[in-house]
């Protein structure tokens, strides 16, 4: 990454184009690191709910 950064300030580009692309790819990543995080807090509720539900039903069986 450092040598990236590095190379692109040796093109004597506007700066202010760099940081805008560097904020988009930064941004992106972010929405896809929360995109999984919320895939798997789902994932993660339909675990547990099918635990509770299968653990519900083992004692309703049981109690009857």
């Amino acid at each position: 990454m450092h040598q990236r950064s590095d190379s692109e300030k040796q093109f004597s580009r506007p700066q202010t184009r760099s940081l805008h692309i560097n904020g988009f790819e930064e941004t992106k990543r972010m929405d896809a690191d929360l995109l999984e995080l919320f895939s798997v807090f789902e994932l993660t509720c339909q675990v547990a709910q099918v635990a509770a539900l299968g653990y519900l039903g083992q004692r309703s069986e049981k109690s009857c």
